[in-house]
């Protein structure tokens, strides 16, 4: 049953990862007093930063770099249903999909082109047979290849570990076509984080356009390094 699990959730995610879409819903988890009080001290800073996002409810806490925007989730669900697959199947999971806990992007909702955005989400670790980073993106790796709902997609940079304030983490990166239902078409460049804690897995997506000034690699690294996960 666990193993049907996984397969359904690595379509989901190929349906929706492609669009920095696939996240499940927060959830808390039991927290010690140090946590607790370095939650405290985050939002504390949260309430004069503009810029700083925290939630002590999921434990996450990320820094979106000057000029960028948070995103509500209707704009998120708008984005997703302008986004046009081959098979039907891909549309349904897209629009069953959890939203994110934090969306954030560059330019406003009317930019042309592909618009730099990044989304983190959580997990339970009881959704995954396996927990290991490295060979949840493996699986995921070996699904994109086996599957066409993105012909032209090319991994740019096999799965690699690291880590994410701390935590064991894994990333891949690739590349594909966004074919939109209005037609339009965009070269996309994609990055997929997994990172692990104690109770939950932690999920991030960063895309952007594949060349040009809006690749975003440093806007990018600034994001991933001001990420805090409570452990």
């Amino acid at each position: 049953m666990r193993a049907n699990m996984m397969k359904t959730n690595l379509k989901a995610l190929l349906a929706n990862l492609l669009i920095s879409g696939f996240f499940c819903g927060c959830g808390g988890g039991g927290k010690d007093d140090s946590t607790i009080a370095a939650w405290k001290e985050l939002e504390s800073a949260a309430a004069t930063d503009p810029n700083l996002f925290t939630s002590g409810l999921s434990g996450v806490a990320v820094t979106k770099p000057m000029g960028w925007r948070s995103v509500r989730n209707k704009e998120i669900v708008r984005i997703r249903e302008n986004v046009q697959f081959a098979q039907k199947k891909f549309q349904g999971l897209i629009r069953k999909a959890q939203l994110p806990i934090v969306s954030i992007m560059k330019y406003p909702a009317t930019h042309q082109g592909v618009n730099p955005t990044v989304q983190i989400g959580l997990c339970s670790k009881s959704r995954y047979p396996s927990t290991n980073p490295l060979k949840i993106l493996r699986k995921i790796v070996a699904s994109m290849k086996s599957t066409d709902v993105v012909p032209d997609l090319k991994i740019i940079q096999d799965v690699q570990s690291l880590k994410i304030d701390g935590n064991p983490a894994a990333v891949i990166t690739f590349e594909f076509t966004l074919h939109q239902k209005s037609g339009h078409r965009h070269s996309v460049l994609s990055r997929l984080y997994y990172a692990v804690s104690s109770d939950k897995v932690l999920i991030v997506g960063m895309s952007g356009p594949s060349a040009g000034a809006d690749k975003g690699e440093d806007d990018f690294v600034k994001i991933l390094q001001s990420l805090r996960f409570a452990k």
